[in-house]
């Protein structure tokens, strides 16, 4: 079973920078110009991740925000 993840992730990069993505599926949703931020956009997304599989610590230049959808995390 995958963990999905419902990314709605404010302020973020466009990049994810996720080690071993070919085992991962990322659907980008939605993408927009934050506004009144010049340079800055929000995308919402999901990212599917295996059993066992790890996203590594990683940054974005803003806001991260992550809902489980089907699975669990720890």
């Amino acid at each position: 079973m995958f963990v999905k993840w419902l990314l709605g992730a404010g302020l973020i990069a466009a990049s994810m920078g996720i080690v071993n993505a070919q085992e991962m599926k990322r659907t980008e949703l939605k993408r927009a110009d934050l506004t009144g931020v010049a340079g800055m956009e929000i995308i919402i997304g999901i990212l599917e991740v295996p059993p066992g599989a790890t996203v590594p610590r990683h940054i974005h230049h803003g806001d991260e925000a992550a809902y489980v959808l089907e699975g669990a995390m720890v």
